[in-house]
């Protein structure tokens, strides 16, 4: 997880890393890891980035988009598998939120998207694989996953967010040429903890608690 690790290697910012690699977030409500967590090391931040393994997985299945046809728009390619996976990622960042919140109520929570996957890395081995399968040509693979990342983000990473809290969300965009970090800032935050898959090469982030150690005021951002 790219942006827990910058956190971690931040000196003022002690964090707690529970992200497990190929997590889905169906997995993370099952085993609610992140309490136990949270009971133990009583983070200021709870941050949470999740959903791309659950896509990663419908589309290693043949399910998440259709078939290519040249005469499809690519921002019309998820099936009608894919759209109610988005559904129900939402109802996962919801559930996890609300039960914490419920729990917790002064904890804040960071919540971070997705940076655009590179389909063709190492020769489609992880993503154009998928699509190769699918018919799509390589030049429309990076499209296909703008697709995918841009309707978790909105459909699932942050408009699921319906909850009343203390703190503001912080959202970090994800942009084609820059990976995405946390962005998390006030300098009375101490500890975060991070839940959510672990990363690796076939997508981005996930999430980790974490504490800030105490040397005066003064930001703790992404370097």
């Amino acid at each position: 997880m790219a942006g827990i690790g910058t956190l971690s290697s931040d000196k003022l910012v002690a964090v707690k890393n529970i992200a497990h690699w190929g997590d889905t977030l169906a997995q993370m409500l099952k085993t609610k890891q992140y309490l136990a967590a949270i009971a133990e090391f009583r983070p200021d931040w709870f941050i949470l980035s999740g959903g791309g393994n659950d896509l990663q997985d419908l589309l290693s299945h043949g399910k998440l988009v259709e078939a290519y046809d040249p005469a499809r728009p690519i921002d019309q390619c998820l099936t009608a598998d894919g759209l109610a996976m988005l559904k129900e990622i939402a109802g996962g960042y919801r559930s996890i939120l609300a039960e914490i919140s419920s729990m917790y109520p002064k904890l804040t929570f960071i919540c971070y998207a997705y940076d655009y996957p590179r389909p063709t890395w190492k020769s489609g081995k992880y993503i154009g694989q998928y699509l190769k399968k699918m018919n799509y040509p390589k030049a429309t693979w990076d499209s296909v996953a703008k697709v995918m990342i841009d309707r978790l983000t909105a459909s699932a990473g942050f408009k699921a967010l319906a909850h009343r809290f203390e703190q503001a969300l912080g959202v970090a965009r994800v942009s084609a040429s820059k990976r995405s970090q946390p962005v998390a800032s006030s300098s009375k935050y101490r500890k975060s903890v991070s839940q959510g898959r672990r990363s690796s090469p076939r997508s981005a982030p996930k999430s980790a608690p974490t504490r800030r150690k105490r040397r005066g005021p003064r930001r703790a951002h992404p370097k």
